[in-house]
């Protein structure tokens, strides 16, 4: 019940989580961060911004396609589990340590950002186990 749970919300979740975060990320805020000679700007801005853009839509499309695989117990459902629960914290870790050389004087994490990364660490730690051990999961997931 608790994986059912975990993997309807996470879609919710991360769309979510993304709505709030790109919103205020206006065309002038990004001309600002990506155009040489601008007071913000840095080299890697633009890469960090559209690889971390690119992560989150992969953790979302994998998300939307865990919950389908999961309603129509289809067999390759364990192993798309396991690659997005090392999915998120690998992205989570990745974007930390880029944005600390971006904008050095900020910490690796904020609040929500420590938050997410030790919830996806205790996840992984937790589900990923269950996944590969459990006779339920080798007796539910056959299609």
């Amino acid at each position: 019940m608790l994986v059912a749970i975990g993997v309807i919300i996470s879609p919710i979740r991360v769309s979510a989580s993304l709505y709030l975060y790109y919103k205020e990320f206006t065309p002038e805020i990004f001309s600002a961060l990506t155009t040489p000679g601008t007071e913000v700007y840095h080299k890697l801005w633009l890469p960090f911004i559209v690889g971390e853009f690119a992560a989150n839509l992969l953790i979302l499309i994998l998300s939307i396609f865990l919950v389908y695989l999961f309603f129509f117990k289809r067999k390759p459902f364990p192993k798309v589990y396991i690659a997005l629960a090392i999915i998120v914290p690998l992205v989570l870790g990745i974007d930390a340590l880029v944005g600390k050389i971006v904008m050095p004087n900020e910490p690796y994490f904020d609040a929500t950002g420590a938050k997410e990364f030790g919830r996806s660490i205790v996840a992984l730690i937790i589900w990923v186990p269950y996944m590969l051990l459990s006779e339920r999961v080798k007796n539910t997931f056959v299609n």
